[in-house]
């Protein structure tokens, strides 16, 4: 479930940290730490605004049994499979544009330009097409679907960024 999970266990976090989304936007805090860093950690020694009350917990173990369930993430893994050949193909079809494949991992994506105009220009047309996309940094696009896209609105996107991509060829 945690984009670590799938480095080495060298590679792991001492410490996650996790907030609102834990319970589905509901306050809440928690932070997660391997043993030897919770053996250090007695009653008392850590506070935190948003964490304990039983509410919350309930609603935080609810949300992460959702989050865990095999079922979403196979869902998860496909979408994200189908969402990297989508995006795999951009730096062939536009050249100009795009000379490096797109970063991170999962569903939380980045399509990087050549040019740091293109991506204002591209959220704005995007939207105006009925697709949300973020700029990330000056010369990125940062595609951060939901958990639960399906791959028709994947390809409903793509197809948009391919179709705006190919305008903006063309003007440069």
């Amino acid at each position: 479930m945690w984009s670590h999970s799938t480095f080495p266990l060298d590679c792991h976090p001492d410490i996650v940290t996790m907030a609102k989304p834990l319970a589905n936007g509901f306050p809440i805090g928690a932070i997660m730490v391997r043993d030897h860093i919770a053996k250090s950690i007695t009653p008392g020694s850590h506070g935190t605004t948003f964490g304990g009350s039983v509410f919350a917990t309930r609603l935080a173990h609810h949300v992460l049994t959702r989050l865990s369930s095999p079922t979403l993430t196979a869902h998860i893994n496909q979408v994200s499979a189908h969402l990297q050949s989508r995006l795999s193909k951009l730096q062939t079809h536009f050249p100009t544009l795009i000379t490096e494949p797109a970063r991170g991992r999962g569903l939380i994506r980045g399509i990087p330009f050549t040019d740091q105009t293109i991506p204002g220009k591209l959220v704005d047309a995007a939207r105006q097409r009925g697709v949300l996309l973020l700029t990330a940094g000056k010369d990125a696009v940062r595609l951060v679907p939901s958990l639960n896209v399906e791959r028709a609105e994947i390809d409903f996107a793509m197809d948009v960024i391919e179709s705006i991509l190919g305008t903006l060829s063309v003007d440069q």
